[in-house]
């Protein structure tokens, strides 16, 4: 049962449309953000970058997806007796998110800048996350933070390529799949990311339950960057195995 009245969930919606009454039901938007995101994430742990192309457009179907919610949210915040409303951003927002996936395909380094964005936003307001109404008390110090987290998780992408790819696919990955578990689980986790980025300090506050959720994506990066550098190099055996294989027949050919 709910140990939260409607007319208090209410009022915590009207003073930030993004805050999440901690010990209440999810609502029908949140099951869908909630399952949207527990499937990023897991895709982004578990595959990342092995299928470097599919990678590149899902970051992109990804970012401006959160991109519209953004907009939409700030354009006019939905109350939460508001469920069609909220229902119809949260579609708008995984229906619209094609294009950016769309342009992820077809510039696929561009799409891995993406990548590294994502997963510096997810580092930014991971970081930000230990403290009640964030670690920078500063609204500006906070934006500018998250700033410079996603231009230099970008710049290692470019940079390093491979293994900077791998590191920010699981940051983020982990990041969005705790996200997406806490709305369900409704600790108010997934404040860290809404209030950081959009209202800055103005509802987030630590608890053991949110601890306990900063460690599971630290779990869950670390079986990211495993598995992925697991994947890959068996792929990259698998091909050299198969250029060997390929130079074996051409010199059999040869006369």
């Amino acid at each position: 049962m709910s140990t939260t009245s409607p007319i208090h969930a209410d009022l915590i919606k009207r003073k930030n449309p993004y805050a999440v009454a901690r010990h209440t039901s999810p609502y029908p938007a949140d099951i869908l953000a909630g399952l949207w995101l527990i499937s990023l994430g897991i895709y982004f742990i578990f595959v990342g970058r092995r299928f470097s192309r599919t990678l590149a457009t899902i970051s992109g179907y990804a970012l401006v997806g959160g991109l519209v919610l953004f907009i939409e949210y700030n354009a006019q915040a939905p109350r939460i007796p508001e469920t069609a409303l909220q229902v119809g951003y949260v579609v708008s927002g995984i229906a619209i998110g094609a294009i950016g996936g769309v342009a992820g395909f077809y510039f696929n380094e561009f799409g891995h800048l993406i990548t590294g964005v994502l997963g510096g936003f997810a580092l930014g307001t991971w970081v930000l996350a230990f403290r009640d109404r964030g670690l920078i008390q500063s609204e500006t110090g906070r934006i500018v933070f998250l700033i410079v987290c996603m231009a230099c998780s970008a710049l290692c992408v470019c940079h390093f390529d491979v293994p900077g790819t791998v590191a920010f696919a699981s940051i983020f990955g982990a990041y969005a799949l705790m996200i997406g578990i806490d709305c369900f689980a409704r600790t108010g986790y997934v404040s860290s990311a809404t209030s950081f980025f959009l209202f800055p300090g103005s509802s987030f506050r630590v608890t053991s339950e949110t601890f306990a959720m900063q460690g599971g994506v630290v779990a869950a990066v670390v079986v990211g960057c495993v598995v992925q550098t697991i994947l890959l190099r068996r792929q990259t055996r698998k091909a050299m195995h198969m250029d060997e294989q390929m130079l074996k027949r051409k010199l059999r050919i040869r006369p």
